[in-house]
């Protein structure tokens, strides 16, 4: 494998790790991402411009 993929990905899994321990750890934080209203919001603003 290329050595510049390899460094790409462990970088990239180093992120998704501190993020998924940030979420653990800050409860507020999480709920502020995965909140439902964001993403209904988020899929309505998506969605309606591609229906009409």
């Amino acid at each position: 494998m290329n050595k510049k993929l390899i460094i790409a990905l462990s970088c990239v899994a180093v992120l998704a790790v501190a993020f998924g321990i940030w979420m653990l750890v800050d409860r507020e934080a999480y709920i502020a991402v995965f909140r439902p209203n964001w993403s209904r919001d988020f899929v309505s603003i998506a969605v309606l411009p591609i229906r009409r």
